[in-house]
């Protein structure tokens, strides 16, 4: 049987044929090739013991996609040839979403005064779905709504999984995302954000006082304005938030945050520690599989499958190693995390995928 590798390869090998032919006549797709795609869907995804049970079809001319299961006897597939499938990307889209795990890792990290070393506050890991659909995190009940040719890694349950996450003053919170297959094992999204930015952010939004618990959804745009991700920031704790100031966005390297100056109001106003959740993570199927074919960079977040190995189910529990809301702030201060090596200070932006 081949293994994930192999597969990659030959699906590497089937676009570099295809992008050749399209430079030699952009109106034209040869017999040969989507042959080739359509051998490899049958051989690889549509009769293959792994993988979901449900199929998706790209159409050809507007990306819509068709949803078939494997066994489903009261609709019939499309059939294998069809002109009015794209097998390219129906191949990899399905070859995404069920031959990999996905990982995302959230740490909250500091500068130790004195030493000037790195220290781990907290942290979480969480196997998470890839979709090529979604729904809106800040409104109860919504439907999932199709967003290919975007993905989208979804955390329904992050107030549950992520509560004891708080961000201090004078920290960071650093996300990645990776994609584990075999021996693959690939960062496809990263970054970090300072408190500040994340605090001034949120002031934004929020500027009075009756509102100071209320969570508000803020937005970080990708590497390179690649693929995006959203935060569920809520204050933690005593102190006021920040008053409205002027706000600007400038890049975070890694991730382009809503970086802001502001005006904290008056002197007594002390910055607070904030509680940080990731809803979702989306990037374009062709940035995904770009990162997976072409990323040498090893994760400088995700254990490797070595020493924590990714669940063959993309529902593993999370492995907290953090303590709950009330002490989290008291623990930051008297214990001795270990360093998280390879990471700048908490409010320099991270190197860029």
């Amino acid at each position: 049987m081949a293994t994930v590798e192999d597969l990659l390869t030959r699906i590497r090998h089937l676009r570099t044929v295809q992008r050749e032919t399209e430079q030699s006549n952009a109106d034209f797709v040869s017999v040969q090739d989507m042959e080739a795609w359509c051998t490899f869907f049958q051989d690889h995804i549509q009769f293959a013991k792994e993988g979901d049970d449900l199929l998706f079809y790209v159409k050809q001319m507007n990306n819509d996609l068709l949803i078939h299961r494997k066994h489903s006897t009261s609709r019939l597939p499309p059939e294998i040839g069809s002109p009015t499938i794209n097998w390219e990307e129906t191949v990899c889209l399905n070859f995404l979403l069920q031959r990999f795990h996905y990982r995302l890792t959230m740490v909250v990290s500091s500068r130790d005064e004195s030493s000037k070393a790195l220290k781990t506050i907290s942290r979480c890991d969480q196997d998470i779905y890839c979709s090529p659909s979604r729904r809106n995190m800040d409104s109860k009940g919504s439907q999932d709504v199709i967003t290919y040719p975007d993905l989208f890694f979804t955390l329904d349950n992050f107030e549950d999984l992520f509560h004891s996450i708080v961000v201090p003053p004078n920290s960071s919170l650093r996300i990645e995302l990776v994609a584990a297959a075999g021996k693959i094992f690939v960062p496809i999204f990263s970054g970090q954000v300072g408190h500040s930015a994340l605090s001034a952010s949120y002031a934004r939004q929020t500027t009075t006082v009756s509102t100071q618990t209320k969570r508000e959804f803020l937005q970080l745009t990708g590497p390179n304005n690649v693929g995006s991700a959203q935060v569920a920031v809520a204050q933690v704790g005593a102190g006021k938030p920040a008053s409205r100031g002027l706000v600007q966005s400038i890049s975070q390297g890694a991730v382009r945050v809503l970086q802001s100056m502001v005006a904290y109001g008056p002197a007594s106003a002390s910055p607070t520690n904030l509680n940080a959740c990731i809803t979702y993570i989306s990037l374009p199927w062709s940035s995904l599989l770009a990162a997976i074919l072409h990323t040498t960079r090893k994760p400088a977040l995700s254990r490797s499958p070595s020493s924590s190995a990714l669940s063959s189910s993309p529902t593993a529990r999370v492995s907290m190693t953090i303590p709950p809301p009330a002490a989290a702030a008291a623990a930051a201060a008297t214990s001795v995390p270990s360093a998280v090596p390879e990471d700048p200070s908490p409010n320099a932006p991270a190197t860029a995928s």
